[in-house]
């Protein structure tokens, strides 16, 4: 049985908003600009108006800026740094018409802006983050004004859980980042200080490992650098080329910080809000808390080698061949 209060509290505020509709931008109870203004001002200036990522290519009717923004298109590390891209683009596409903003070649082979440019799931408004007040006001907003709330780090979540609608307001934790190592202590009874290092926020694993390497240590992580380690991939149990023998991200953890929906900042540990601690560890993405740092043990260099391979079926012919061999690579 789970003791505390930490998930109770969560999910009865999530399970309030969730049987009341939210407010929508074509409803009377949508904020004024006055009010977006006001939020603005609580978050030292943080709010950003979010435009489709390929937005400026009509804005600016360039065929070299759509063929740049094309080509970025791809691009993993252009895409988690844009707040308003998702790694998988289905998520910025219009729910209903499925339509996108996305330049197109006409008939000459020049990549020009085309038709219109639909927002799709961007959202009006996203805050981003330099401090866990800012996503506390966030929550408040939100709250007061009844408008849906999307967390989105990256945005590799392939479910779309870092994506919202136009409607929502999204909380960008993509400028929130910083890495500490240090001996850690999770202060529970019988636990001894262990090499371990802390990721803020939006950190990416490319900055994780770098620090990680620099001391001598690995971290159990993710194949792609661009992925931020607090976000949706140890919060979905956190696979990694390391787990066969170092075990899932999730088994590293020591500590998380995190802001609640009640908008306090808590700190979750084996021995600390125990139900939230395990809750984070493998409950989904965004489904408890904003995640605000986790502390990871780290663990001595060692030889390490990789193959990396990729199968393409050109034919249904080739099935049973890839049938033989799977049992080879698995």
């Amino acid at each position: 049985m789970m003791k505390g209060h930490a998930i109770v509290g969560v999910l009865l505020i999530g399970a309030r908003l969730s049987l009341a509709a939210f407010c929508r931008s074509n409803d009377p109870c949508w904020p004024s600009m006055d009010d977006w203004k006001m939020l603005n001002n609580s978050i030292n200036g943080n709010l950003i108006l979010l435009q489709p990522p390929m937005k400026e290519c009509w804005l600016a009717k360039s065929e070299d800026l759509c063929q740049a923004l094309f080509t970025n298109s791809s691009n993993a590390d252009w895409r988690s740094s844009i707040p308003s891209a998702y790694n998988l683009p289905f998520w910025e596409s219009d729910p209903l018409s499925g339509a996108m903003c996305f330049p197109r070649t006409d008939a000459t082979a020049h990549w020009v802006a085309v038709g219109d440019c639909p927002r799709g799931g961007t959202p009006y408004y996203g805050v981003a983050v330099k401090n866990s007040s800012h996503i506390s006001s966030a929550l408040k907003f939100a709250q007061d004004k009844n408008i849906r709330i999307v967390i989105k780090s990256s945005g590799h979540d392939m479910q779309g859980r870092s994506a919202g609608d136009k409607d929502s307001l999204m909380i960008w934790m993509s400028t929130f980042t910083g890495v500490k190592i240090q001996n850690f202590s999770t202060g529970c009874s019988g636990s001894i200080p262990l090499p371990a290092i802390t990721s803020i926020g939006g950190t990416r694993f490319g900055q994780l490992y770098k620090a990680a390497d620099a001391a001598g240590y690995v971290v159990v992580g993710g194949t792609s650098r661009t992925v931020c380690p607090a976000g949706g991939w140890i919060q979905s149990g956190g696979h990694s080329p390391l787990s066969s023998f170092l075990g899932l991200g999730v088994d590293q953890v020591l500590q998380f910080t995190a802001v609640l929906a009640d908008r306090t900042e808590v700190t979750a540990s084996p021995c600390n809000r125990a139900d939230l601690f395990w809750a984070l560890r493998g409950g989904g993405g965004g489904s408890f808390a904003v995640v605000t740092s986790v502390t990871f043990r780290l663990h001595p260099k060692r030889p390490l080698s990789a193959l990396r391979a990729s199968v393409y079926l050109t034919s249904p012919t080739s099935l049973p061949f890839f049938a033989r061999l799977l049992p080879l690579v698995s």
